[in-house]
């Protein structure tokens, strides 16, 4: 199921847009931080993160994306993931690009 883009569009499958709160886990700190998920696809994930605190291309963080219908989290519900990019996002903060260290991680985060 390899979706790939025409033309400039380095992308590998194609992306959904997607608007739902969570967290991450960020190792090198042990600390969560609230995200926003902008978009879901096969491969990875783009998050909006409400920190100015360095985060590093490679870096292996553990995604949580809740469905707002429970304060449990199970360990289905963790998604690792590596940074692929990072940019500053409009009004503060930084817009992440993850990728999914495991094949249908996506299940999980668009659920």
């Amino acid at each position: 199921m390899d979706e790939r883009s025409q033309g400039s569009e380095r992308r590998r499958f194609r992306r959904t847009s997607v608007d739902r709160a969570g967290k991450v886990y960020i190792r090198h700190a042990l600390r969560y931080l609230p995200v926003r998920a902008v978009d879901v696809s096969l491969g990875g994930l783009l998050l909006e993160i409400k920190t100015d605190r360095p985060l590093h291309i490679g870096e292996a963080i553990d995604v949580i994306i809740g469905d707002g219908q429970s304060a449990v989290v199970g360990g289905d519900d963790v998604v690792e993931a590596r940074i692929a990019h990072v940019r500053p996002a409009e009004g503060g903060g930084q817009r992440v690009g993850l990728s999914f260290a495991r094949e249908g991680a996506m299940a999980a985060v668009a659920a």
